[in-house]
């Protein structure tokens, strides 16, 4: 049941449509105040050069400290792989042990549907059978969840873990637009679909 509403919520998600915002932007109209934009347009270069450059810095350290921390990532890999690898005998044997009954309860169901269906409804036979059913449907219920397998690291997805951590999002344009209104711009922003839009 769960698989199938998640599969449904993907299903309306990828028929959603999806948008994106243009900003347009408009100058003022005096010299004053245009030159007042410039400034705020070097000020956002500016902010752009730090913001890339400490991306460049948390990246180099990310990496370091990723590849630093491997060994000790495969080792806990290691004595998860140990647990699961335990887990699995157990589950195995639990396993066979339910498959067992299983088989049992659907022998019984068999011998005894084919005795009610030769005797009168309220018979014994009758009566045994909706037992073993109900046995059975209890049986299902307590099936063993088979343990999950640890995710086997790699080097790359370790370093790919460290480094999202790692933005060039300083907010340059939000205080690029703040400048640019204040120099006396205008910003109007359109929205527009850019995929699964549905025409009107």
């Amino acid at each position: 049941m769960k698989y199938f509403l998640l599969l449904l919520a993907l299903l309306f998600t990828s028929c959603s449509p999806r948008y994106e915002i243009k900003t347009h932007y408009q100058l003022p109209f005096t010299f004053t105040e245009k030159e007042e934009v410039k400034s705020c347009l070097s000020e956002k270069k500016r902010c752009q050069i730090r913001c890339n450059q400490r991306q460049d810095r948390c990246l180099a350290v990310a990496r370091k400290s990723a590849k630093d921390e491997f060994k000790n990532v495969k080792n806990d890999y290691k004595v998860q792989l140990r647990d699961y690898n335990d887990e699995m005998d157990k589950y195995q044997r639990k396993m066979r042990n339910f498959e067992h009954k299983e088989r049992r309860l659907e022998s019984d169901i068999r011998d005894y549907r084919n005795r009610c269906n030769l005797d009168k409804p309220k018979s014994y036979a009758c009566h045994q059978l909706n037992e073993l059913k109900s046995d059975l449907r209890h049986l299902t219920d307590l099936e063993p969840e088979e343990p999950l397998r640890p995710f086997k690291p790699t080097l790359s997805e370790n370093i790919r873990q460290a480094e999202a951590s790692c933005s060039n999002e300083c907010g340059c344009d939000k205080a690029y637009d703040s400048c640019f209104t204040a120099s006396g711009g205008t910003i109007n922003y359109e929205r527009f679909c850019i995929e699964n839009c549905k025409e009107r």
